[in-house]
């Protein structure tokens, strides 16, 4: 194109061409089945009919297809086994094999097969093995009046599936009788009963239990027959037993049919139908009898024919008698009074063999009882057996008595020692007692008078006690004897008030020697109980828990001072005071005279009057001579004090400190004089 340049004679490199490996796909798909085996689905199981495949997509549209070996594919659930439709879907290496089979085909890596790739699944169904039902039990028992009960263990159940599926087993306990039916010969369903031949089934209930066991068969839906069972006679015992008896009164004994079926007993015995023809008495021409003695009565051929066929269920045995005695006839004497009173009794005149209608010697006179008579002599010599009462009238001789009664009250009067004392009333009644000497009855007459009474009683008084009266009483002759208790019952506490006064007293003690009093007073009240025996006295609470004294100023009296008396709080314990007050002279003090002072000093110095003041009031001379001491003391200290300030610059003491010092000297010289005075007047007092 250019020969203008120097061009390579060799292979230049001008770049890459790279090739890609292919991608393919798979897909799984199809269906198979096959009947319930007992075992897991095998891959063979997979190619048994059905349309399962693997297809793999190559390249350039080419389709191959894939045959699964085990261990290629998963199912959806863990060894399927049972009766379902699972779904099988390719696992890792079952995709690896198809990669082999694109390498194989393709040579390595032209071709892959990614995991993604692959899709599709396929289902296999297991269905239900038919299973059929069987059984030869068979179960034989005796009547007994009741329903047989079906026992399972007397039919086991022979199941039979098709083919190759295992044979279930049932665990004991599985079926119930429930489960069964029994039909008789029509093929109606019954309750076993009576005596006969019938087939057992087992029920679609029965059935369903089965199928829960094992649910991979198709089980029958109807009964299924699996056995015999067999009902025999059972024994019956039956005994004829009872009795009955009648006097002698000249009729053919009778004995009802319902008392001889009533006799006639065992369990569950059917005697419809039966009659008087079916029982036979032992005389000689089996009619009943009439004269005294004993009989029986038993089932004869014909009546144990009718029991039998009314008893198909059993084979009837029958044993025993009715018995039936005719009691000889009797007659009774009786001797009463005119009241009708029975007096003597001879039971029975009769012999142990006499017939009804009978007559028998009797003598009247000889068996009146003793004390007693005939009212009317003409009695018969004989008397007729009839099983009745022949009656002679008597009477007996009567003694009069007089009966008393007394009824009493006992009063115990309990006094409050404890000792006690005793008052007995009561009333007498008397009426007329009249004896039947024969058998001692006693019969009474009216009582002298219908009633009395007990008369009121009052226990003598005891001071502090109260005691419960005694009522009077009306009695009757029914009236019971009783007791009564008087008790005393102490009387209430007395109630009145105690009051307490707290007395405050001042004395005032004026200047001109006389003395006035202030009475400051508080007063408390409570309850107070007395025992009205004892005279012990309790308290209930004050009125109030405390009060006050107030505060006391002396009157004021010009030139003189004097102390304050303060408030005081007081309860009912506080003790009752005396206080002592007194005034106070107010005294001036002289001015001293104060030399004149050098002329340096501008001021000259100065002296406080000292304000000398002595408390008289009388509480205790210590007390006095103490305040006039420091009231005096601390004055002239400050006084002292203050000219010592003022007066710095003062000469040597020139008379003013000496005036001082008398004035100090006057005080103290008042307050002993005070303080004799105090105890002079104490000594007289």
């Amino acid at each position: 194109l250019n020969p203008n340049y120097n061009w390579p004679t060799t292979e230049q490199e001008v770049g890459k061409l790279v090739i890609e490996a292919a991608q393919a796909s798979a897909t799984v798909s199809g269906e198979n089945s096959r009947v319930y085996n007992g075992q897991v689905i095998s891959t063979v199981d997979l190619y048994q009919g059905g349309n399962i495949n693997v297809t793999i997509y190559g390249i350039n549209g080419n389709k191959i297809t894939y045959t699964l070996k085990d261990g290629d594919y998963n199912w959806n659930v863990m060894d399927p086994t049972n009766i379902g439709t699972y779904t099988l879907t390719l696992n890792d290496t079952g995709i690896s094999h198809l990669q082999e089979v694109l390498t194989a085909k393709y040579g390595a890596d032209n071709v892959t097969l990614a995991n993604s790739a692959v899709t599709g699944n396929a289902k296999f169904t297991i269905t239900p093995a038919i299973i059929k039902i069987s059984g030869n039990g068979s179960q034989t028992g005796t009547y007994t009046g009741s329903p047989q009960v079906v026992d399972p263990n007397n039919f086991p159940i022979r199941l039979t599936p098709e083919g190759d599926a295992p044979s279930p087993t049932i665990p004991d306990g599985t079926l119930t009788s429930d489960d069964f039916v029994v039909k008789n010969k029509d093929g109606k369903p019954v309750n076993p009963t009576n005596v006969g031949d019938y087939t057992v089934y087992l029920t679609p209930e029965g059935v369903d239990k089965l199928k829960k066991l094992n649910p991979n068969y198709n089980w029958p839906t109807t009964e299924q027959e699996v056995g015999a069972l067999t009902i025999t006679p059972a024994k019956m015992d039956v005994t004829l037993s009872g009795n009955d008896s009648k006097v002698s009164d000249g009729q053919p004994a009778k004995v009802d049919i319902s008392t001889l079926v009533d006799n006639l007993t065992s369990n569950n015995l059917n005697k419809n139908g039966l009659t008087l023809a079916d029982f036979s008495w032992n005389t000689s021409d089996g009619s009943a009898p009439i004269e005294v003695g004993n009989y029986t009565i038993t089932l004869n051929e014909n009546g144990l024919k009718k029991l039998q066929i009314n008893n198909s269920n059993y084979t009837v045995n029958v044993t025993g008698e009715f018995k039936y005695t005719i009691i000889a006839a009797s007659q009774k004497i009786e001797y009463v009074d005119g009241n009708g009173n029975i007096i003597k009794v001879i039971d029975n005149i009769g012999t142990d063999a006499s017939n009804y209608g009978e007559k028998v010697d009797f003598d009247v006179k000889q068996n009146v009882p003793e004390n007693y008579k005939l009212v009317n002599s003409n009695v018969p010599t004989q008397v007729t057996i009839e099983n009745g009462v022949t009656r002679f009238v008597i009477e007996p001789n009567i003694v009069t008595t007089t009966d008393t009664k007394t009824v009493t009250r006992t009063i115990i009067v309990e006094t409050p020692d404890g000792s006690e004392s005793k008052v007995v009333q009561t009333v007498t009644f008397m009426r007329p007692q009249y004896t039947d000497p024969v058998n001692g009855e006693v019969t009474y007459g009216d009582w002298d008078k219908s009633s009395g009474s007990w008369s009121k009683y009052t226990a003598p008084e005891i001071p502090g006690y109260t005691s419960n009266e005694v009522p009077e009483e009306v009695v009757t002759p029914d009236t019971e004897d009783k007791t009564v208790t008087v008790k005393y019952t102490k009387n209430p506490l007395i109630e009145t008030t105690d009051t307490k006064t707290v007395t405050r007293t001042i004395i005032v003690e004026n200047p001109d020697g006389s003395e006035s009093k202030v009475v400051q007073t508080v007063t408390f009240t409570r309850p107070q109980y007395t025992d009205p025996v004892n005279g012990e006295v309790t308290y209930g609470e004050w009125d109030k828990s405390s009060g006050n004294w107030d505060k006391y100023n002396a009157s004021e009296i010009s030139g003189y001072t004097s102390n304050e008396v303060p408030e005081e709080v007081v309860t009912p314990d506080t003790e009752d005071q005396t206080i002592r007050i007194g005034y106070s002279k107010q005294q001036e003090p002289e001015t001293p005279t104060i030399p004149s002072q050098p002329a340096d000093n501008k001021e000259s110095g100065k002296v406080s009057a000292v304000k000398q003041q002595v408390s008289t009031t009388k509480i205790s001379e210590t007390n006095i001579v103490n305040t006039v001491q420091k009231k005096v003391g601390k004055q002239a200290l400050r006084n002292r004090a203050q000219v010592n300030k003022k007066n710095d610059h003062t000469l040597p003491q020139t008379g003013a400190y000496k005036d001082m010092f008398a004035i100090i000297s006057g005080a103290l010289a008042v307050g002993i004089g005070l303080l004799g005075l105090s105890l002079d007047r104490k000594k007289k007092k």
